[in-house]
C-alpha cells in the first residue's frame, strides 16, 4: 500500500476499448494463472449462446502469455470480438489492500473490475469472474433494465452475515455484475471505490466485494439467483440440493477456496470438465487424472518425515531415513 492516496489516471489503464454498440459487452479480469479457467468460462458461453448473439469481450490483465492469449482467441467466434487491456498492477498495489489469509481472492486482478467502466465506453457491461460456467444464453440477463442503479447482482450466499458485519441492508456477490457504466462514470464510482479501499483497510474482509457493496449501497438491483448460482463446499446447506437446480441455472459460480480444477470429485465439477475438454487446456484434465492414479508426496508427522505413495487409491506410507 502507498502512504499517499492517488487519484485515478486513465493512463494507468494502458488502453481503452471502443466497442460495437449492438453486441453484448462482457468483461473478465484474469492473471496468466487463471487463463485456463477463463478459457473454460468462454467456451461455455459460446457453446450455449443463441445463434444471433454477438459479443464484445474485454479481458483486463497484466501478465497473460502470448500463447495463452492465442488459445483464448481460438474460442471466440467470427462474429464476436475480443481484446486484452493491460492494467498497471503497480497502481493497484499502491492503492488497494491485499490479504494473505484469503489466498483464493488475494490477487491484484480482483480489483480490476473497479476500473472497467472507465475502460469500456458502452453504457452497460456484464462482468463475470473466471470461475463460472454459463449454461444458457446471457441475452436476457444483459437486457435487464438497470437505468436507476449502478449494478445488478445476486445476493451473496453469506449476505446476512456480511450485512451485519458492515451495517448494510444489501450485499451481492461480485462474481456476476451487470454494470451501468454511464452512471458509474457520471458519479466517479471508480475513484470512490479506490478511496474506500485505501482508507478503510480495517473494515474490509472480502476485498473488492466489500468495497463495491459499501460504495454502491442503495443503488443495487437484485437479480434472480439462477444468474449466479453459488456452489461451495464450505456451506453444505446451500448446496445439498444443487444438482436439482444446476441445469436450470444460467450461471454456475464456484465460490470459495476449493475449486473444481483442484479435485475431479468437487461438487458439480462435471460442468467445468465438460468445457475444459473442449479447449486447448484439455491436457490438464488428464494430468489431474494421472495424479489421482499415482502420486508420491512427503508428509511430516512430528519430527518424522514420511514418503507417501498412492496407487489406484491405495496408500503406502514409508518413513524417510535421515541422511
Amino acid at each position: 500500500m502507498n502512504n499517499k492516496k492517488e487519484h485515478l489516471n486513465i493512463s494507468c489503464l494502458q488502453d481503452k476499448a471502443v466497442l460495437n454498440s449492438d453486441f453484448i459487452n462482457l468483461c473478465f479480469a484474469s492473471s496468466n494463472e487463471y487463463a485456463q479457467h477463463l478459457s473454460v468460462a468462454l467456451k461455455s458461453i459460446f457453446s450455449n449462446k443463441k445463434q444471433e448473439e454477438k459479443f464484445n469481450i474485454t479481458i483486463l490483465e497484466n501478465n497473460i502469455s502470448e500463447k495463452n492469449k492465442r488459445w483464448i482467441k481460438s474460442i471466440i467466434d467470427e462474429n464476436s470480438t475480443v481484446r486484452f487491456v493491460k492494467i498497471d498492477d503497480e497502481f493497484i498495489r499502491r492503492n488497494c489492500i491485499l490479504r494473505a489469509d484469503i489466498p483464493h481472492i488475494n490477487s491484484l486482478s480482483t480489483y480490476y473490475r473497479f476500473l472497467l467502466a472507465d475502460i469500456i465506453t458502452e453504457s452497460k457491461v456484464l462482468y463475470l469472474d473466471c470461475d463460472v460456467i454459463v449454461n444458457k444464453s446471457l441475452g436476457e440477463l444483459f437486457n435487464t433494465d438497470i437505468s436507476e442503479c449502478y449494478i445488478a447482482g445476486v445476493r451473496d450466499s453469506y449476505e446476512i452475515e456480511n450485512c451485519q458485519r458492515l451495517n448494510l441492508t444489501q450485499y451481492v456477490n461480485a462474481g456476476v455484475l451487470l454494470i451501468n457504466s454511464d452512471l458509474w462514470r457520471k458519479d466517479n464510482i471508480s475513484q470512490k471505490l479506490l478511496d474506500l479501499s485505501y482508507e478503510n483497510q480495517k473494515e474490509i474482509l472480502w476485498l473488492d466485494q466489500d468495497v463495491i457493496n459499501i460504495v454502491l449501497q442503495g443503488k443495487i438491483k437484485y437479480l434472480n439467483n439462477l444468474y449466479n448460482a453459488q456452489v461451495s463446499e464450505l456451506k453444505f446447506g446451500l448446496t445439498k440440493d444443487f444438482n436439482k437446480i444446476a441445469d436450470k441455472a444460467v450461471i454456475i459460480h464456484y465460490v470459495g477456496y476449493k475449486k473444481p480444477w483442484q479435485n475431479n470429485h468437487f461438487i458439480l465439477s462435471r460442468y467445468y470438465y465438460k468445457y475444459l475438454l473442449k479447449t486447448k487446456f484439455a491436457y490438464k484434465y488428464f494430468l489431474l487424472l494421472l495424479s489421482e492414479i499415482f502420486s508420491i508426496k512427503e508428509e511430516i508427522s512430528g519430527v518424522k518425515t514420511y514418503r507417501v505413495i498412492r496407487v489406484l487409491g491405495l496408500k503406502l506410507k514409508l518413513r524417510k531415513e535421515k541422511r
